[in-house]
Formats: structure tokens, C-alpha cells, sequence
């Protein structure tokens, strides 16, 4: 049985937890800016600057100064792409002080709005797919389906449990 405060079954708004595989590889934040996309290691290092088909993240999709990605991902090689678990920026609108679950929301549906990101090769303007990692609520059919990982086809390294309330 799972704890009443973990999953915050019976609260209210923003209350509780969720659950998330987590995708082996490298954990990064992704900045699309100015025209490029920058990923960079936790401790700052750059893994890699390419072009991609998030806002502002490539010459064919660039826009403004005030228009810019940022998203916490893993970086997993065998399938040449992003695994987002979080987002922090859109298209320049900050989520940093937006609780996880509206974050999850804007995660999942602008990955899914947006023209090419989900694809990648050399007929895409992605060198790399950018692709949401599942969030379940945190009960037992949430963590059963983050810990065996039936709807993703990722190699998992882990669970990450997200306070439903927290701020970046």
C-alpha cells in the first residue's frame, strides 16, 4: 500500500507525488538558443552543440533573443536522443516557478505540438529526437508501470519520484 502523503490520493491541486523511469545515459540540461541547441553535463561541461528543431534551436527554427528552450533530460546514446524529464523554458516563458505538474503538462504537449522534434536523422532538422519520458502518478499501478517500463522503449536506470508542488 502506498503512503496517503506519497501519492496524494484525496488532496488537493498540486498535492503529492509523481513517479518517472529513468532513462540509462547521461543526465543534461538542453538550452536551445540563438539559432543552436547546447547540451551540458551536470557539472557544466558541454556534451555537445548541434542544431535541432526546438524553438530557436537551429538556423530553421530560430526566432528572437527572448525566444528559448531549456529542459533536464538524459542523453541516451543507443537511440540517438533526449530523454526530457523536465522543463524549465519555452519558446522564452519560464516555468521555473510553475509547479511539476503544470510543467509535466507544458512538457508532454508542446514535445507533441512541435513540428519534428520527436524525429530525427538527416531529413529532419534534428540531429537527435527530443522525446517526453512517461510520469505516472505515484500509486501502485503508476509505480508498477514506472518500474516495468511496458510504454517505454527506453533501458531504465531507475525511478525518479517528483513532488507534484515543487518549483525547479
Amino acid at each position: 500500500e502506498i503512503p496517503p502523503d506519497l501519492n496524494g490520493a484525496g488532496s488537493t491541486t498540486h498535492a503529492g507525488w509523481f513517479v518517472q523511469p529513468r532513462p540509462e545515459g547521461v543526465r543534461c540540461l538542453v538550452v536551445a538558443s540563438g539559432g543552436a541547441t547546447t547540451a551540458r553535463t551536470k557539472d557544466g561541461n558541454v556534451l555537445e552543440v548541434f542544431a535541432s528543431a526546438l524553438p530557436n534551436g537551429s538556423e530553421a527554427t530560430a526566432a528572437g533573443r527572448d525566444v528559448f528552450c531549456i529542459l533536464d533530460c538524459v542523453f541516451h546514446e543507443p537511440h540517438n536522443a533526449f530523454y526530457a524529464t523536465d522543463l524549465m523554458c519555452w519558446r522564452g516563458r519560464s516555468l521555473f516557478d510553475s509547479p511539476a505538474d503544470v510543467r509535466q503538462f507544458w512538457l508532454h504537449s508542446r514535445l507533441a505540438e512541435e513540428p519534428g522534434v520527436a524525429a530525427h536523422g538527416a531529413e529532419h532538422e534534428n540531429k537527435y529526437a527530443f522525446l517526453p519520458v512517461p510520469c505516472y502518478e505515484c500509486d501502485v499501478a503508476g509505480l508498477e508501470a514506472a518500474y516495468r517500463g511496458a510504454d517505454s522503449a527506453f533501458a531504465r536506470d531507475g525511478l525518479l519520484f517528483v513532488n507534484k508542488a515543487a518549483h525547479y
